[in-house]
């Protein structure tokens, strides 16, 4: 069989034929989303050419203008525009893949990532949330078979104490909705837990990325991941192999665990592409999974709602007290005034990361400019 989806892989890039059609043998697909160590910023300096980077006929990728292509870095190109677009840890994942079952088929990737995102940049209805379920429904169109989401995301939210206290919640809730609008409740998602950032909440970034616990959900610590020197928060090529290898190693281990079970989840690929259940198991399987899909749903946005209701009031209170503090070293500003621009800041937490980062003249600009525009 894996022959045989070699040869299909193969025909794909000699015929240029840029889609799959129903009658074919299914890829297995994984998403890259996240933001810019996802997209890859890494780069071969000294023309090394390592092979967990080359080319090989069973790794496809999802191109900007929808079409099964051969997979060649920057996997990102016209995907994360206007940024410098390099190395990231897609292609050492499929390669580390390919090494551990060479039979397993053909590798779909489909890039997503974003760099310089926030988390909330991620909400459903956004711009970026919007194109990742786009992208990721076209691409199982033709026969294709989800695999997992591949997350590797948080430097930005690690700048202001806001974003990352609400990190674990908008992550949660990320996850829930994704899974919903493609309708696939247990798809596997891998999240790298960050290893860098330039900002001072790092920790409390990388505390709600461990402390994620929902079904299918695996946490891949980045820690230990090599950085470029004189960067301090992309990873170099080293740590770019590193972090691929890493979610290829965790990949592998959850579909031991589920080969164990017997019982994958509808949204898992299996090495080899074998079958696990009979056909009359498998209808069984199905309707317990939907059943225990819809109750973990619940469970998890009850969870969040719950963490709303707990911390919005003293979380809204603190950073609005806070706001408050720095406004009143602004002169000629009434009360009021003060109050006004502070709740405004602490809505639009871009607009809250620009304010703490403005020295005192700019931040009196910027304070007229929302008081004008009131």
């Amino acid at each position: 069989m894996g022959e045989h989806l070699s040869f299909v892989a193969i025909s794909f890039l000699l015929l240029s034929v840029s889609f799959l059609s129903a009658n074919e043998e299914k890829i297995s697909i994984f998403i890259l989303a996240g933001q810019s160590n996802m997209s890859g910023r890494a780069r071969d300096y000294n023309n090394t050419n390592p092979p967990e980077f080359h080319p090989n006929p069973q790794i496809l990728m999802f191109d900007v203008n929808q079409r099964w292509v051969a997979a060649r870095d920057p996997l990102h190109v016209g995907i994360d525009v206007g940024r410098p677009v390099g190395l990231g840890p897609g292609m050492p994942f499929a390669n580390a893949l390919l090494g551990w079952d060479p039979c397993m088929g053909t590798i779909g990737l489909v890039p997503c990532a974003h760099g310089e995102t926030f988390m909330s940049d991620w909400s459903k209805g956004r711009p970026y949330y919007d194109q990742l379920v786009m992208r990721t429904n076209a691409s199982s169109q033709g026969g294709g078979r989800l695999g997992a989401m591949l997350w590797y995301q948080g430097e930005n939210d690690s700048l202001t104490s806001e974003n990352a206290r609400l990190y674990r919640k908008r992550l949660m809730r990320f996850i829930a909705d994704f899974r919903s609008d493609i309708g696939m409740p247990q798809l596997p998602v891998f999240v790298v837990v960050i290893a860098s950032g330039l900002g001072k909440y790092k920790e409390k970034i990388r505390k709600a990325q461990m402390g994620i616990q929902l079904r299918n959900v695996i946490i891949v610590d980045g820690k230990g991941a090599e950085v470029k020197p004189l960067d301090v928060v992309h990873l170099s090529l080293a740590g770019a192999i590193d972090v691929g290898e890493r979610l290829a190693t965790a990949f592998k281990l959850l579909c031991h665990e589920q080969s164990r079970s017997g019982h994958p989840s509808s949204s898992s690929v299996t090495p080899s592409g074998k079958k696990l259940l009979g056909k009359k198991r498998k209808r069984v399987a199905e309707v317990e999974d939907r059943i225990v899909d819809a109750m973990n749903r619940f469970s998890e946005m009850t969870k969040v709602c719950i963490e709303d209701l707990s911390k919005k009031l003293g979380y809204d209170h603190d950073a609005t007290k806070n706001v408050f503090g720095d406004l009143g070293k602004i002169p000629a500003m009434t009360v009021d005034e003060k109050l006004f621009v502070a709740e405004k800041l602490v809505e639009n937490p871009k607009k809250l990361t620009l304010f703490f980062s403005l020295p005192d003249e700019d931040r009196n600009s910027m304070v007229k400019q929302l008081l004008k525009k009131e």
